[in-house]
């Protein structure tokens, strides 16, 4: 009986012990596929990363150079604009448009399909078409804006925007940003607005009417309210797959923003729709049509691979840089508040992109021509 015991009891504490290897070697099983997964997830993010910096670099390029050829497209002695000035958007909507159908037009060739849902009037209308209202709308409150506010106050007040799509994003696309980006954002809006104040007009006494600056900011802040509106928007049909591929989706939405700029050239603008349309034309005017059509390309794509704060950062660095060729190139005097503001938007730009620690490991995967191939 005894000896009966005695065996009975080291089998339970062998199976004890087997049921103890089990676990341990789940939980080791658990353990390592935890691990893999944060290792996967740190890699995307480091590579998602890595694309919007691509993204960001170039977009400040092709920006910086649209603020710089549309300044050598003027006329060297008078320094104004030779030709309908409102010409140049139209044309530009026209050039995205042929240049994003004639992609889609390709990969119908090549595939016998352009993999996207059927085009419907309801669904044009409903969301391409409402996209290039409020755009529509946002070129015409800058016109008004200016009867009421001088341009460096609409300079700075134009910044507003980057903390509106910002709320927006979370709202809508329920963007989450750490809290060092939230330092990163705000310290980009108050670089970019520093360094546009010296063009603030300041005067004083009679001829400065307060109740016309209330209005021209109220339109402001209204104006920066559709834009962002539009833009979030925008970026929410484009990630969204069910919409098709990216220039499917840019075709309907160039579409739309073409006939809004016609009719701003011809009804609002009064651009003759006749010979008159191309008077003043040059190689340069071409070049700046070409690089703002390229321009909208590349927006639609950073927009699609990245996020609207990209493009927003974008438009700041494009800025500096613009300055920058001014004060070199035409003899630009540089503020001492524009720098101080450079110095505020160069931090916020490591802030936003380097938060963390996670998203530093995107500098050692940082390989920009996988990363533009992807991008296609």
């Amino acid at each position: 009986m005894d000896s009966f015991d005695i065996e009975t009891t080291s089998r339970r504490h062998a199976d004890t012990k087997d049921e103890e290897e089990k676990v341990r070697l789940l939980r080791n099983d658990t353990e390592e596929e935890e691990e893999e997964h944060s290792h996967h997830e740190e890699e995307e993010r480091g590579l998602h990363m890595s694309k919007a910096i691509v993204l960001c670099c170039i977009l400040t390029i092709a920006s910086c150079s649209s603020s710089i050829l549309a300044q050598l497209s003027k006329h060297g002695e008078s320094g104004q604009y030779g030709y309908h000035t409102s010409t140049v958007p139209v044309l530009s909507e026209f050039a995205k448009l042929v240049i994003s159908v004639g992609i889609v037009g390709y990969d119908y060739t090549k595939t016998g399909s352009i993999h996207a849902p059927l085009w419907t009037v309801k669904e044009f209308c409903t969301k391409y078409l409402v996209i290039g209202f409020l755009y529509a709308i946002q070129n015409n409150l800058v016109f008004i804006a200016l009867m009421y506010l001088d341009p460096g106050t609409m300079e700075v007040l134009g910044n507003l925007k980057m903390p509106l799509t910002a709320i927006l994003m979370c709202l809508v696309l329920h963007k989450v940003f750490s809290s060092i980006q939230i330092l990163g954002l705000a310290l980009l809006t108050i670089g970019a607005m520093l360094s546009k104040v010296n063009l603030v007009s300041c005067g004083e006494g009679p001829d400065k009417d307060c109740s016309k600056s209330r209005i021209g900011i109220l339109i402001m802040i209204i104006m920066c309210c559709i834009s962002s509106s539009a833009s979030v928007a925008n970026e929410y049909l484009l990630k969204h797959k069910d919409n098709g591929p990216l220039f499917w989706q840019n075709a309907q939405l160039y579409l739309s923003t073409c006939f809004f700029s016609v009719l701003h050239a011809a009804f609002i603008d009064q651009v003759p729709m006749n010979g008159d349309f191309f008077e003043g034309y040059s190689w340069m005017t071409l070049a700046v049509i070409l690089n703002l059509a390229l321009v909208g390309i590349i927006v639609s794509i950073t927009l699609k691979h990245a996020d609207n704060i990209v493009h927003a950062i974008a438009s700041i660095l494009a800025m500096i840089l613009a300055t920058v060729f001014s004060v070199l190139a035409m003899d630009a005097e540089l503020h001492i508040l524009s720098v101080f503001g450079f110095a505020c938007i160069a931090v916020g730009v490591l802030l936003y992109f380097f938060s963390n620690a996670c998203n530093m490991h995107c500098l050692a995967s940082f390989y920009p021509a996988s990363s533009i191939r992807s991008l296609v």
